[in-house]
């Protein structure tokens, strides 16, 4: 109806080379609540690529 494009969706290998850590470790972020997420149909874990830009952001801006 409005046509509108959905919102890309990351792999967890994707999440874990932008953040350089191991694919276990999103694995662990998004189990911990710390990393949002969504599940396809077949059980595989989603990343609005939306929300890892933010937290790409905040983790790279300076303390203070």
């Amino acid at each position: 109806m409005w046509n509108l494009p959905p919102e890309r969706l990351l792999r967890p290998r994707e999440v874990a080379t932008l953040f350089d850590v191991s694919v276990k470790t999103v694995g662990r972020w998004a189990r911990d609540g710390r990393l949002p997420y969504i599940r396809t149909v077949g059980g595989h874990r989603r990343f609005p690529v939306r929300t890892v830009q933010h937290l790409l952001r905040v983790s790279a801006a300076p303390d203070g």
